[in-house]
Order: C-alpha cells, then structure tokens, then sequence
C-alpha cells in the first residue's frame, strides 16, 4: 500500500493510533452493551466490525478510507470480540458451576 498508493509512515501510524485509542474507549461500552444484551451478540457485531474493517483497509485508496478501515472499525471491532468480553463470559459460566465457599473451593460441578 505504501508503494502503490504512497502513503508514509504518518498515514499508517495515525491509522494505528486511532485503532488503539477507539479500542480502549470502546471496551466499557461494550461490556455494558453486553450486559444488557449478552456476551455472545456483541462478540458477533465485534467480530462483524473488525471483518467490515479488514475489508476497507485492503480495498482503500485514500488516507480517509484506510484511517476508517484500519482505524475505527478496526479499532471497535475487538473491543467487542476480543479477550475482555470473552474471559468474562467464560468466567461467569466456570463460576457458576463451581461451588465456592470461603475458604475452599469444591470441584463438583453443581447444577445450576
């Protein structure tokens, strides 16, 4: 892409910078919207998002359409699938089928 459509290091670097400034803004949303509406629906429009990203970036041609590519739908895609929202979900089902007591933690899966 530098080559073809000369763009610098600039370009790239604010497309990088975007992605990860919207990635940590995007997380307490998405754990909220999460909450109300489940884990499993966010991870899905996340995942959706960070593909709709990927897609932009390969086929822009401007620095405005690769700073949407690989900086905003890129940047809120993971904050919606990535290891935030998948270790909470994975930890409210390994808690809840475990029986924890203070002190000591019985193995048994319980029923739920």
């Amino acid at each position: 892409m530098s080559r073809d459509f000369s763009f610098g290091r600039d370009v790239f670097g604010r497309a990088l910078a975007i992605q990860n400034l919207l990635w940590g803004i995007g997380q307490p949303f998405a754990g909220a919207i999460a909450d109300r509406f489940g884990g499993l629906r966010v991870i899905c429009v996340g995942a959706w998002l960070y593909a709709a990203g990927l897609i932009v970036m390969r086929y822009s041609e401007t620095p405005l359409a690769l700073n949407l590519g690989a900086g905003v739908l890129i940047g809120f895609g993971p904050s919606g699938c990535s290891f935030n929202l998948v270790l909470s979900a994975s930890r409210r089902r390994s808690l809840a089928l475990l029986r924890i007591r203070p002190g000591r933690v019985n193995l048994k899966p319980t029923r739920v």
